[in-house]
């Protein structure tokens, strides 16, 4: 007399076809892998991916909101509500530099958001371009070619909550990457930098769990928080009180024995 099929496992085989083929195989293949092959733990790894992405969007959105806000107030402050605009070749109401359309991404995603507004029956206005454009935008208005025009005089007023006793020519010291002439315009670079791959991961639905992503995701999410605290310790502050990330990751790594990662100290000397 043969056995009689187990039900569950035949029910677990089922789910698993249903849903490989509802999410593709592609997407579920570093689940699979880092669960050894088992599918129905692959599945709880995507669920949990899943979850874990959720409980970072509140952080990711916060932090974009309050970048490209502080910058749009400063832009509107010294170049004016029409500062998108070009005036005799030069952009920012033709303070900046001439540009170079073809070669500029940013004045690129001005005239594709502006169109967007204009085909959704909008009045261009500078509140209403702020939420239109991208996160990729903002983090590109802070590099090298708008330093000289804006950073070099309005970097404070945009991260206006960073340490008080850091100065606009203070130099970060203990780091063979010192920085330029700003006091930590690097440093901010890179960690938005970093915050923006981790956002677009999220976006994406890409794994972020520790187990497959192999970088230190409580590091990250830590530096973004830094980040902004630098730009709003009031938005830091609120956010913390809807904030679970950090018990949602403790309970995962406790499920899978993450290994612990240290997290480097965030105060600056």
């Amino acid at each position: 007399m043969t056995d009689s099929p187990n039900p569950k496992l035949a029910n677990d085989e089922a789910l698993w076809i249903q849903l490989s083929t509802a999410f593709s195989i592609e997407r579920l293949k570093p689940y699979l892998k880092a669960a050894q092959f088992d599918k129905q733990r692959a599945l709880k790894l995507y669920e949990l991916n899943t979850t874990l992405s959720q409980e970072l969007y509140p952080l990711l959105s916060v932090l974009e909101i309050v970048l490209r806000n502080r910058i749009n107030n400063v832009m509107v402050k010294y170049f004016g509500d029409l500062w998108f605009e070009r005036y005799e070749g030069r952009w920012f109401n033709g303070e900046s530099l001439p540009i170079e359309p073809k070669v500029n991404h940013q004045w690129d995603e001005v005239q594709k958001a502006k169109k967007d507004l204009q085909g959704a029956g909008k009045k261009i206005t500078a509140d209403r371009l702020t939420a239109e454009l991208s996160f990729g935008f903002w983090t590109g208005m802070l590099g090298d070619k708008y330093e000289r025009i804006l950073w070099h005089k309005y970097a404070d007023e945009v991260f206006q909550d960073k340490p008080k006793n850091l100065k606009v020519n203070d130099r970060i010291k203990g780091n063979e990457n010192v920085l330029r002439n700003k006091f930590y315009f690097e440093l901010v670079r890179w960690d938005l930098g970093l915050s923006r791959l981790l956002r677009n991961r999220v976006s994406h639905h890409e794994p972020i769990l520790p187990i497959i992503y192999n970088k230190s995701l409580r590091w990250e999410y830590e530096r973004t928080k830094w980040l902004l605290s630098w730009l709003s310790q009031d938005a830091l502050e609120w956010l913390e009180t809807c904030d679970c990330f950090g018990e949602v990751l403790e309970r995962i790594d406790k499920t899978f024995r993450a290994p612990a990662v240290m997290v480097k100290p965030l105060n600056v000397p």
